[in-house]
């Protein structure tokens, strides 16, 4: 209810005796207070005149009446409505308050604006929440107390239950504490106080504007206000006069403000209480009031009033979108590209991250996984897809996981470009905002985000930020899509505001991988898990192959062959680490360990000292010794780096100390304040840093700059480097980090690298490992395995068997535990997995852990010679899961030696039923072992058993083709053999179909193979005339025998017979004329099953005759409806190639479409609809009757009609056809 009309106009004069808050300094004479009034009022007539409050947001004047009880508890409500008079007067129309009298104890319907903004759409933006004594007396009573909870009750059941009002429950509570109240006990402003009880539990302090009157805010306001930041307080006497009081809640209502503003109010506003102020200050110590002193002061405000109006005829009233995008675009353009590590920059759009699917296991399910990762590309990544809980639909809520350094915020700024750019725009998103959680404080808003990140320097930040978040949380919110960077850096931010992003439909969250806790609240609204990888091997090849990238062809070559083999791939699939291999491969040669694998802290190291080199010569560094300036000769002759330690310490010691604070607080960014705070610790420390730091921090090659002010390593790998070195010489705090800091996940990376600063450490690295392994320890979970995988990746070569031996167990026991207890495996998915526990569960018989071992094999996972050779022996050995977990293993391996392929060739043909071959094969008589390879390879489908679900046929095949490019001849032997089992009806079934679906991965099948599977189409199983037929389906020819054969079988009376030949023929459109003829003469058969299977085969063809067209039409009248659906469902198949073609259907054919379109049965009629939709041109007749059926009551898929006559040139349908349909 807006009190404009309410409450009594107050004389603008003194209201209070020597003490009162109108006096900011010593108190004036009444003439010089006169003169003040007269400039107060002045400025109120210039801001109504210029309209600024028109747009301003709603708010609500909460405060205590005066009570005649209570003399000793002053609430200065006179105060109040001189103000509540002041924004009528300066033209604000949204605002309301209770003016009722005391003796009125109704909760009148206005009070419940107060409600939160998220609960109640009639809510108020803001509260003016006038503190006093009297008031915090009533907050402090034991009636009130009681009266808020039971309010904050009543509020919540009315929310969920919804039986009864909000108004009428509350209004109930209301009269029920009046009813049972004493005199003086109840007073009206109890109702706003409980009110404001229930806005805050929905986390908008933000939105209350705290007033002090009298006393001390401890007292006099609620708890909420005063714990915490209480930045929006505005205090009489200390923050001066009412007047000037009243200039800064002004200021706090316009820069909270929701709504879209000029810039008016916020410039000004302040520029008003300046003159205003300036006013004072000259009467404060004046008795009179000097000549001109009016005339002089309101001048000033009359020239800042113009001044606003010509800003506002330059810039129109309000912020648009287009200003807005115009912003917004200029951001991002500048953000979207890769930044290497020495500066240069390349395309963000040729380099994608691959995405898979994280795959939950649930122990009710029969298979463990798929049989392969299932890769989402960032175009496809809200297509629709199985979700969590397995429902199909399109993702709204995606969650990506990566490990540290593998690309997710560059994979953001992917989707911020594939999806925000200008020319895609609009087509599935029309907001696209990356926000990099590391960026926001605990009580940061999206909206402050905004200006802070995208707006920053702008004229009208405030604006531009304003109008964002009101597009994004308004019309344009189910259009916008939210990218939430960092959840593991957000220090708990996303809980604190799940509810304002869940209110957005679509969001893409990222976290380091293995973040379970990455935030509990996120999980409950997420229903998509991908986890990136990096890059794949054809981005990361033309990452290399990119001249900005690396300069020299032949460098490209050697780094190409280099990261070709698979551990160190795994390198390169990080985008930091495959920086640094291209930018520092000349200086990595000489650092390479020598089974030349390098682990990632020695590519630290060496692109650290590169950096360093540089920044020495930058910074003009002198010797400490001589006092010269290092020039590049002299330090290009250094041969040891450490030497130059001495150089650079001082920066180093700095760094350190900054990365390490940083790293425990969960920071990121930082700026001047953690500088001097860094200095200030390691000047504690008796070690002077020169003057010159803070100057040279600008040139190091290690931090970068955002421009304004803030800082950051130029990557959090970087910090977490040399937060490792911190710890590597304060050996006493790391065993005290390593107590409380173990598994947490900002730590993980800086404990790898400890183990890599310390490989050449025997005793070091001994002793490490024994405080890895001491208390706390996490013996059930995967933290401990995953800490233990890390350290032992980056120093297995270095460690002593027993302490190598030692680590081995242990994960083996953890994986033993986690099979027997059928848990989802952790290894799955850790790049660091020890091939070394192959070798340990090889040698069991434990069928789980054989299977789990295989199981999380399906990635491109490296093993050694040494497990190559065992597993190549296992191949048709007595243990029949070891010959099923070796082939599974050997199908992940990309590439085979020549040696290993002949090998493995010997033991696939060695086997053939219970006898075996010599061992000594000859390679060139395959042709001869065709069966026993095939049995080899398909008898592991022979029983049921745990296997059968994990190695797929298309795994077999294509080890079969690896196999083949070392042995010429091998596929088609196995082929040949598995063609020889399919045919034998005395084989297993499970394996006859294994031979069949093997036959269907290839495309070229020779025609005695083709022939042959056309002759399995009789086959008594169905299964395998299924398998047979799909085999066929995937060949790209047939010879004249395969046809007749088919044909033959078309007209078989065995109806199970003729469908397996017409699926055989379904993808097939070239049949010859004479082939042809005899199809349309089976459509003319009597027999009703042959009429349907023929006209299907015959409907799909390329050059379909007259006749044959003819013969489709003439069963449309049919009097059995299989027939009318056949004829449908190929007529509706021929119109797939009348529409691939653009030509035009005969009159026969639309009018058989036309009586079908009327058929009773509902197939029917759906086949004649989807295929009249595919009409692009349709005679004035089909037309006509077109229009008639579109209000015909039965028929169906309308839609479909309408589509076929909007296609129509010359035939539209109009807007009236349209919705009356």
């Amino acid at each position: 209810m807006s009190t404009t009309s309410q409450t009594m106009k107050l004389p603008l004069g003194r209201t209070r005796d020597s003490g009162d808050p109108g006096l900011s300094f010593s108190r004036p004479s009444s003439i010089t207070q006169d003169a003040l009034m007269s400039l107060f009022s002045h400025i109120l007539k210039i801001f109504k005149h210029r309209k600024i409050f028109e747009d301003a947001p709603t708010f609500f004047v909460v405060y205590a009446w005066d009570q005649l009880s209570h003399p000793d508890l002053p609430a200065d409500s006179s105060i109040v409505q001189e103000m509540i008079q002041w924004f009528a007067d300066v033209g604000y129309s949204t605002m309301y308050s209770d003016s009722t009298p005391p003796s009125e104890k109704t909760v009148i319907d206005g009070q419940l604006r107060l409600l939160p903004i998220a609960a109640y759409p009639d809510s108020v933006q803001n509260v003016i929440l006038c503190g006093s004594k009297l008031l915090g007396h009533y907050m402090a009573e034991e009636y009130f107390k009681k009266y808020a909870l039971k309010m904050k009750f009543k509020y919540k059941k009315a929310l969920t239950e919804g039986r009864v009002s909000m108004s009428q429950a509350l209004r109930e509570v209301q009269r029920r504490y009046f009813k049972k109240a004493t005199k003086n006990e109840f007073h009206h402003v109890m109702t706003e106080l409980a009110l404001l009880e229930i806005r805050k539990t929905y986390n908008e302090k933000s939105t209350i504007i705290p007033y002090l009157l009298n006393g001390d805010p401890q007292s006099c306001l609620p708890k909420y206000i005063t714990n915490g930041s209480d930045n929006l307080r505005v205090q009489l006497s200390v923050d001066g006069s009412k007047y000037e009081c009243f200039f800064e809640i002004l200021g706090k209502l316009v820069g909270s403000s929701r709504p879209k503003l000029d810039p008016g109010p916020q410039y000004l506003i302040p520029c008003m209480m300046e003159i205003y102020k300036r006013a004072a200050s000259e009467l404060s110590y004046m008795d009179r009031v000097p000549e001109d002193f009016l005339e002089k002061y309101q001048s000033e405000a009359n020239k800042a009033s113009d001044d606003f109006s010509s800003a506002q005829r330059q810039n129109p009233k309000g912020i648009g979108v287009s200003a807005v995008r115009e912003a917004l675009d200029a951001y991002h353009s500048a953000i979207t590209s890769i930044e290497r590590v020495f500066g240069e920059t390349l395309p963000l759009r040729k380099h994608h991250i691959d995405l898979t699917v994280v795959e939950h296991f649930d122990p009710k399910k029969e298979g463990r996984k798929s049989a392969g990762p299932i890769y989402v590309t960032i175009g496809s990544l809200f297509n629709e897809k199985e979700l969590k809980g397995g429902n199909i639909g399109q993702p709204t809520r995606i969650l990506i996981h990566g490990r540290p350094g593998i690309g997710k915020t560059t994979l953001c700024k992917q989707i911020l470009d594939e999806y925000g750019r200008q020319e895609v725009r609009g087509a599935l998103f029309s907001w696209v905002l990356w926000v990099p959680l590391r960026k926001l404080g605990l009580d940061d808003s999206l909206k402050s985000f905004f200006r802070s990140e995208y707006f920053h320097g702008k004229l009208y930040e405030e604006l531009l930020a304003e109008k964002l978040y009101q597009q994004v949380f308004g019309e344009d919110k189910e259009k916008t899509l939210l990218i939430l960077d960092g959840l593991d850096e957000s220090s708990g931010w996303e809980v604190r505001n799940i509810r304002e992003i869940a209110q957005f439909k679509t969001i893409v969250f990222t976290t380091r991988s293995g973040r379970g806790r990455a935030g509990s609240a996120v999980y409950t609204i997420v229903d998509l898990e991908l986890e990136a990888m990096g890059f794949n091997k054809e981005v990361a090849y033309d990452y290399i192959e990119s001249q900005t990238a690396v300069q020299s062809e032949e460098t490209a070559i050697d780094i190409r062959s280099f990261i070709a083999r698979s551990p160190v791939f795994q390198l390169a699939q990080t985008p930091i680490c495959l920086d640094i291999l291209c930018s520092s491969w000349d200086d990595l040669l000489q650092a390479m360990p020598s089974d030349g694998i390098p682990p990632l802290t020695v590519l630290y190291q060496v692109v650290v000292a590169r950096l360093w080199r540089r920044d020495i010569l930058r910074l003009r560094k002198c010797d400490p010794l001589t006092g010269s300036v290092i020039t590049k000769d002299i330090l290009d002759a250094v041969r040891d780096f450490r030497r130059l330690d001495r150089v650079i310490s001082v920066e180093m010691t700095f760094l350190e100390t900054l990365a390490i604070t940083l790293t425990r607080r969960g920071k990121i960014e930082f700026g001047d304040d953690e500088i001097i705070d860094t200095i200030h610790q390691v000047e504690c420390n008796a070690r002077q840093l020169p003057i010159s730091l803070e100057y040279n921090l600008r040139n190091l090659s290690f931090l970068h700059s955002d421009g304004y002010g803030g800082y950051s390593f130029i990557h959090l790998t970087f910090q977490e480097y040399f937060a490792a070195s911190w710890l590597l010489r304060n050996v006493p705090s790391l065993r005290v980090y390593m107590a409380n800091w173990k598994y947490h996940p900002h730590f993980e990376r800086i404990w790898q690298f400890i183990a890599g600063f310390l490989r050449n450490e025997e005793t070091l690295l001994h002793e490490y490992f024994e405080l890895i392994e001491s208390e706390p320890l996490d013996l059930l979970g995967p933290a401990h395995q995953r800490l233990l995988m890390r350290c032992f990746d980056e120093v297995r070569h270095s460690l002593q068997p027993p302490i190598r031996t030692k680590i081995l167990h242990r994960l083996a026991l953890c994986l033993e535990f986690e099979c027997e207890m059928s848990l989802g495996s952790f290894l799955k998915n850790s790049p660091e997995y020890p091939y070394e526990l192959m070798h340990i569960f090889l040698g069991k018989s434990a069928p789980m852990c054989a299977r789990e071992v295989l199981n999380n094999s399906w990635m491109d996972i490296f093993l050694p010679p040494s497990i190559l050779e065992h597993l190549i022996t296992m191949v048709n050995s007595e243990w029949q899961d070891g010959h099923i977990v070796a082939l599974g293993l050997l199908c992940t391996q990309k590439q085979l030696s020549l040696a290993f392929s002949q090998n493995l060739i010997r033991r696939l043909t060695k086997r053939d039923d219970d006898t075996g071959h010599s061992n000594t094969f000859a390679l060139h008589k395959l042709s001869d072992s065709s069966v026993a390879i095939a049995k080899s390879l398909l008898y592991i489908f022979k029983h049921a058993n745990e296997f059968s679900e994990v190695i797929q046929k298309y795994h077999l095949f294509g080890l079969c083709h690896a196999l083949d490019a070392h042995e010429q001849g091998f596929l088609g032997a196995t082929l040949a053999g598995c063609s020889t089992l399919l045919k034998d009806r005395n084989e297993a079934i499970t394996v006859r179909i294994a031979a069949a679906d093997m036959l269907s991965m290839e495309e070229n099948l020779s025609d005695e193979i083709v022939k042959s599977l056309a002759e399995m189409l009789r086959d008594t199983n169905k299964s395998v005339r299924d398998s047979v037929a799909r085999a066929m389906r995937r060949q790209s020819s047939f010879s004249v025998d395969t046809i007749e054969i088919l044909i033959t079988i078309l007209k078989d009376d065995d109806e199970d017979a003729r469908q397996a030949a017409a699926l055989a023929f379904s993808d097939y459109s070239k049949l010859p004329r004479p082939d042809m003829g005899a199809l349309v003469a089976l459509v003319c058969n009597s027999n009703a099953s042959i009429q349907s299977t023929a006209a299907v085969v015959l409907a799909g063809q390329q050059n379909i005759s007259d006749d044959g067209i003819a013969a489709l039409v003439s069963l449309h009248k049919h009097h059995n409806e299989e027939i009318r659906a056949s004829c449908a469902r190929a007529l509706n198949k021929y119109m797939e190639r009348v529409l691939s073609g653009l030509l035009r259907p005969s009159e026969a054919v639309e009018a058989a479409l036309i009586i079908l379109l009327e058929d009773p049965v509902d197939f029917v009629q759906e086949e004649a609809a989807s295929a009249l939709d595919r009409c692009f041109s349709i005679s004035q007749k089909t037309a006509a009757v077109l229009r008639s059926k579109l209000l015909d009551e039965s028929i169906i898929k309308k839609a479909n009609i309408v589509k076929a006559l909007w296609r129509q040139r010359n035939i539209g349908v109009t807007f009236a056809e349209v919705v009356a349909v």
